[in-house]
Formats: structure tokens, C-alpha cells, sequence
């Protein structure tokens, strides 16, 4: 794991193998042991969600009432349903290591990686444009309202940070689309001026976005404030202040960056969670994404997409938190890596 502390970093191993001694040295091989350790967390996610989802009662077949109990049946031997469980289980895994995601069984035949595919860059496009205003939002209104605090920027960010913490998404999105697509629709028909230049991007992403973004940049508005404020009160900013330095410069070089590993600790789970926890915002605005075919397929106990969809979500939380745990070294020197 990663700590802030001050001893020098020590070689390391890896099955067996002493590495050259070096923080880079250590930095490869915690990058591996935590790659390795997502393979018993993958297992145990697949597991969990297997047999979870055999014992919710009902079937991929039940929406179809026209099916007679034999069609059923051939339907089972067809796809290995009517086989003991942990045989199904076992077949998975073995398909799993081959990268074999298998087929969906209500998606007559499409394999579950091409309806992971086209829902991907949806979801992503969506996922990357909250968390660039969650990180550029948040941040900003965080060290504007902490470096002056008990103003009236102060407190319009802390009314702000409030409202968006204690509003639920779909709720904002509900608001959105009556105020905005109904309400004014006479002024806007429908066109919100959003300068997308050639980035490809689309107006309609303004409000699927600002309903993801709201209440995590709240959050992370709320984090950095409280970060900033108990940076401010140390004693080498003090001293900066002291000796006359700029108000930019140590804004910048002392308090912000001392100020940002917690807000780094946050900002990982965060994109995880704009990434993966899109299913409400896709729902209620007809996003044909990830997070929209999740609930589909779990509507419908289309068993390969809910399993394929889960290892996404896992890979990507896990990969969002390793990538949080690298920054610390290049955020805060004083962070070593333990063995």
C-alpha cells in the first residue's frame, strides 16, 4: 500500500526475484502485486455475482409467455442452464480465461463484449465529461470558497455544495428535463449552445452530464474546502506569507498541492463511480450505455450480460484505485511504497 512516510525505499521481490533497490524499482513492482491481486478479487466478484443471481427467483425465459415447457428446456440444455451450478460455474471461469464473455440470451445471439462495445463509448463519454467537471468544478469552488472564507463566495459555494449533496441525481434529472426541455422549450427548442466545436460532442450531453456531476462535485467542492482551510493553518504557509511571497505563487505551490491528497484519496472512487454508476442518469434519459444495459439485462436475467457487466464495473473501480495509489508518489514526495 501506499504511506507517507519518511524511510527510503527498499528494493523488493517478486515470486522469489529481489529487484533492484530504487523507488521507480518499487514503484513496477507494487504496479504488479496489486495487478495480481485483482485476480482473486475478480474471482470472488464472479462468484458472488454468479450465484446471486441464480438464487434471485425467476428466469431469462419467464417475459416470454408464449414458450412451451419444452421449447423452455431446449432452451436450457442449448445455453447449459439446465446443468448444477457449480458445472456452469466452473465452465465460466474456463471461458472467462479465454476472454469468452459468452452470448446474451435475450439479444438473439449477440455476444456480450459487442453489447459491452457499443454501450462503452457512451457511458465513457459521459463518465469523462462529469469527472472533468467534477475535478475542475469541484476543485475550484473548494480553494475559491476556503481562501475566502466567511464571504459571499464562501457561502454561495457552500449553498451550492449543500444543495448538490443532498439532491439525488435522478431527481436533478427529472428537474432538468421539465425546466429545460419542457418548460423553455419555446425559447430553446431543444438547443442548448453547448460549443462543441469539432470534439464531436452533442448539446444533448448537457444535461445527462450535469445530473452525473452535480452531487459528486458537491462532495469533492465540500473535501477540498475543508483540505484547504487546515492547509492554510500550517506553519510553513504562515512563513510564506511571512517572507512576502506572491498570493498566486503560494496559493499554488504550498497550499494547493498539499491540499490535493485527500482530494486525490476521493477523486479515484469518484471516476469509478461516474464510470459505472451511470444506470439512474442512463435510465432516465434513454442513454443506450453500460449502465442502461445492466438494468436491461437484469430485467430480463440475461445471466452472461449481468456477469459481463460486473466484471467491467470491478476492473474499472479496481484500476481507478491503483491509479489513485500511484499519484500519492508523484503528488507527495514523502510517499513510499511498503512492501
Amino acid at each position: 500500500m501506499a504511506t507517507a512516510q519518511g524511510a527510503p525505499s527498499q528494493g523488493g521481490t517478486l515470486l522469489g526475484i529481489k529487484l533492484p533497490e530504487g523507488r521507480s524499482a518499487n514503484l513496477i513492482v507494487y504496479v504488479i502485486r496489486r495487478l495480481l491481486w485483482m485476480i482473486p478479487v475478480l474471482f470472488f466478484v464472479i462468484l458472488i455475482t454468479f450465484f446471486l443471481m441464480h438464487a434471485t427467483p425467476g428466469g431469462p425465459w419467464d417475459a416470454n409467455t408464449k414458450l412451451k415447457p419444452d421449447q423452455i428446456r431446449l432452451l436450457d440444455e442449448k445455453y447449459g442452464l439446465d446443468q448444477p451450478l457449480w458445472v456452469q460455474f466452473g465452465k465460466y471461469l474456463l471461458a472467462i480465461i479465454r476472454f469468452d464473455f459468452g452470448t446474451s440470451l435475450i439479444g438473439q445471439g449477440q455476444t456480450v463484449s459487442g453489447m459491452i462495445g457499443l454501450g462503452l463509448p457512451y457511458t465513457v463519454t459521459i463518465g469523462a465529461l462529469a469527472f472533468l467537471m467534477v475535478a475542475i468544478g469541484g476543485i475550484g469552488l473548494g480553494v475559491v470558497a476556503a481562501l475566502r472564507q466567511n464571504s459571499m463566495v464562501d457561502y454561495v459555494a457552500l449553498t451550492l455544495a449543500t444543495v448538490g449533496a443532498s439532491t439525488p441525481n435522478f431527481v436533478l434529472g427529472i428537474v432538468l428535463i421539465v425546466v429545460f426541455s419542457l418548460g423553455l422549450y419555446h425559447l430553446t427548442q431543444g438547443n442548448f449552445l453547448l460549443p462543441a466545436g469539432g470534439f464531436g460532442l452533442d448539446d444533448r450531453l448537457i444535461m445527462p452530464v450535469v445530473t452525473l456531476a452535480f452531487l459528486p462535485m458537491a462532495y469533492i467542492a465540500r473535501l477540498t474546502r475543508a483540505s484547504t482551510l487546515e492547509t492554510l493553518r500550517q506553519d510553513y504557509v504562515r512563513t510564506a506569507w511571512a517572507k512576502g511571497l506572491a498570493g498566486r505563487k503560494v496559493a499554488m505551490g504550498h497550499v494547493l498541492r498539499n491540499s490535493l491528497i485527500p482530494v486525490a484519496t476521493a477523486l479515484g472512487p469518484t471516476f469509478a463511480f461516474l464510470i459505472t454508476g451511470s444506470f439512474v442518469v442512463e435510465r432516465v434519459f434513454q442513454i443506450p450505455g453500460i449502465g442502461r444495459l445492466f438494468v436491461t439485462s437484469i430485467q430480463g436475467r440475461d445471466y452472461p450480460v449481468i456477469l459481463g457487466s460486473t466484471i467491467f464495473f470491478a476492473v474499472v473501480i479496481a484500476a481507478a484505485n491503483l491509479i489513485v495509489d500511484i499519484l500519492y508518489v508523484f503528488i507527495d514526495p514523502r510517499v513510499r511504497l511498503i512492501d
